[in-house]
């Protein structure tokens, strides 16, 4: 926590990408949520029919690759709504997306297992967009832990343990060149969202 170094070990991941990604299961829970024994029985698990539009990762689909699938997506949440019998409230359990900084060359990814809605990335990003030069950013939750620096015109992040000081994953990126990806990413997101509110009536996922 107190390693003021951290960024002298970041790899250079110039390929470095925010990626935003709706959080699917092959079931829908449909007994009592305050039943541990109902819940970890599997009887009261419903199937459900997964979108069939080209996904990377099926039970992970990415707002690019959702972008223009909306009422295909939206069935698949309608499927839940139905089986559940009611409209989810903001960051329902079914309804939570994913969020995680990429690279690909470097083999390597920020995640961020605690983060569900835009909302709770919101201030990161915000963060990300304004902050000065020489300025840190700190967050963790039940053993997450994130680091994020800016240091002139480079950003540099750090996922790791937040009571071992483990590091899984050290990198930096160009600041331009990313920050127009999160413009990318976000503006793709909500756009998504958005069709998935026509269709269904309801905005769990902002």
């Amino acid at each position: 926590m107190d390693d003021r170094t951290w960024t002298s070990r970041s790899k250079a991941a110039e390929d470095l990408r925010p990626q935003i990604s709706f959080l699917l299961s092959r079931t829908a829970y449909v007994g009592d949520p305050n039943t541990s024994e109902q819940i970890h029985s599997g009887e009261h698990d419903r199937p459900l029919r997964l979108p069939s539009f080209a996904a990377r990762e099926p039970m992970a689909p990415t707002v690019a690759e959702a972008l223009g699938h909306e009422p295909e997506l939206a069935a698949y949440y309608r499927q839940v709504m139905e089986l559940t019998r009611h409209a989810p409230a903001p960051g329902a359990v079914g309804y939570w997306l994913g969020f995680g900084f990429v690279s690909e060359e470097a083999g390597s990814e920020i995640g961020f297992p605690w983060w569900d809605q835009i909302s709770d990335a919101a201030p990161f990003f915000d963060w990300l967009r304004s902050a000065d030069d020489n300025a840190d950013f700190l967050d963790g939750d039940q053993g997450w832990m994130l680091r994020a620096a800016r240091r002139g015109d480079r950003l540099y992040f750090l996922h790791g343990a937040l009571d071992t000081d483990q590091e899984f994953a050290n990198l930096s990126v160009g600041r331009g060149t990313f920050l127009s990806r999160l413009d990318a990413a976000e503006s793709e997101a909500r756009t998504v969202i958005a069709g998935l509110k026509r269709e269904l009536g309801v905005d769990p996922w902002s």
